[in-house]
């Protein structure tokens, strides 16, 4: 299974598309996490959690944003790093300190409804980092209406309000 992931992976960051990688994307690669982040792009969005982030980048170290920072400019991917603090960031520009969010989204599959967000808004025609804030935002206030005992389908109901706002 991990070999065919590892293929897959490589194989769609080779054709240079926008794409988000979360979960078993990135810790497939734990064992050797330099084939992976050599072959990351511009168009490449990255959501590691800290133990994700430290199995790709066992040796970056600093601060949470100047990790991240250090990261960005390695893979010159877009790299949110999941957290009660988490971080967004892009090569040659300043992180992004996301606040708009709760400790309700400590739950299973909230990081997968993220992803799925960033790639609505890519295939949307978003900018990368732009996706990625924009998914961040509209993922924290789902959140924050949804309330504590959220689920992950709870997410993905409010979203169709959150961007009736917008319009």
């Amino acid at each position: 299974y991990k070999e065919s992931l590892k293929k897959a992976v490589l194989n769609s960051l080779a054709l240079k598309k926008p794409i988000v990688l979360d979960a078993d994307a990135l810790s497939c690669f734990a064992d050797e996490p330099e084939v992976l982040l050599n072959a990351m792009h511009e168009k490449c969005v990255i959501t590691p959690h800290e133990g994700e982030f430290g199995r790709l980048f066992p040796n970056v170290e600093g601060l949470k944003h100047e990790r991240v920072m250090l990261a960005a400019e390695m893979t010159d991917a877009v790299i949110l790093l999941k957290g009660a603090d988490t971080i967004i960031c892009k090569a040659s520009r300043k992180p992004v300190f996301h606040t708009h969010a709760t400790a309700w989204l400590a739950t299973a599959g909230a990081g997968d409804v993220l992803a799925g967000m960033i790639c609505g808004l890519l295939g949307q025609g978003m900018e990368p980092l732009e996706a990625t804030c924009a998914a961040a935002w509209m993922h924290g206030e789902a959140a924050i209406r949804k309330g504590p005992g959220l689920v992950a389908p709870d997410l993905i109901e409010e979203i169709p309000a959150i961007l009736r706002n917008f319009s």
